[in-house]
């Protein structure tokens, strides 16, 4: 156990996640979950690269459970609410979440993702990507995304002939509106010219149901599959791929909610404070005009 609990600790200090992800039910949740993950500032990689050797949650009857990492198994015991879940081991309470066959623990700020053996999520790993839209989002996703976006941009990485646009910057605005059964109509333009910007657009999840992946053109460019959308302390964080494999560009992005605050130390890349004082209590429409573009294009909230 204290072997189980130092791997734990040590793992903590290199990384600092918090994740969500739920279900509720009875006896179906039983049985054994593999390892699947651990997600690394926004970034999931897989669990074998960071454990070796067997990987495993299981829950048993009676509220008990075994957690195996490298081999090394603790005997726990868990409570499910809802769709919230409190997993115990010598005293120290773990929160978790259990939706969908696949239970999220957060290990003292810490992701990692285990999967029932057996278990395909309905989203798969592309997700629901119908020109639709019709994906349903976990509820505690669509809650934390819902709404009225605006951030920076910055082209992190490029090649061909593109390498010359490389920490060119600019902005974007984004609206994600839900509805109650977890369905999103986005909208998001960049500050370049309307036929340059987000079309055909076609948004899915990833299996784990913590990142919305995104299909379509912008900057005349294709989205390539690595773009991903993920919620981390108030902010959307966005990694945004397009083109070809010789000719391609690598987009930061970060958005905060409408005249939300933004932190200088730790948004990147960081609207400057010139852009946050001139936008200060501008509208969505409002910025949506200003983008040459009519309101009407904005999904309902």
């Amino acid at each position: 156990m204290k072997k189980l609990l130092a791997i734990i600790l040590a793992l903590c200090m290199m990384l600092s996640l918090c994740a969500c992800g739920d279900k509720g039910g009875k006896a179906d949740y039983l049985g054994l979950y593999e390892g699947v993950s651990v997600n690394m500032f926004g970034e999931t990689v897989d669990m074998s690269e960071v454990y070796d050797g067997v990987n495993t949650l299981e829950l048993l009857s009676g509220g008990k459970c075994e957690i195996t990492l490298e081999g090394d198994t603790a005997e726990a015991t868990y409570k499910v609410s809802g769709k919230e879940m409190t997993i115990t081991i010598e005293g120290e309470k773990i929160e978790a979440s259990l939706q969908d066959g696949v239970v999220v623990m957060d290990f003292f700020g810490v992701e990692m993702t285990f999967a029932k053996k057996g278990y395909q999520s309905s989203a798969g790993n592309g997700g629901n990507t119908s020109g639709d839209n019709d994906a349903v989002f976990p509820e505690t996703f669509a809650e934390d995304m819902h709404g009225d976006w605006h951030g920076w941009c910055i082209i992190d990485d490029a090649g061909g002939i593109y390498e010359e646009d490389i920490n060119e910057e600019f902005e974007i605005i984004a609206r994600f509106a839900f509805d109650e059964e977890g369905h999103c109509e986005p909208f998001l333009a960049l500050s370049v010219e309307e036929d340059m910007n987000f079309k055909d657009l076609q948004i899915s999840y990833n299996e784990f149901g913590d990142l919305m992946q995104m299909e379509g053109t912008v900057l005349g460019l294709e989205i390539l599959p690595d773009t991903n959308l993920y919620v981390l302390d108030e902010a959307v964080w966005m990694n945004l791929f397009v083109g070809d494999s010789d000719d391609y560009m690598n987009i930061f992005i970060c958005m905060r909610h409408l005249d939300g605050e933004w932190d200088e130390d730790y948004d990147y890349p960081c609207m400057p404070a010139e852009a946050i004082e001139y936008y200060s209590g501008m509208t969505m429409e409002e910025l949506v005009e200003l983008y040459g573009m009519d309101p009407d294009v904005l999904p309902e909230l």
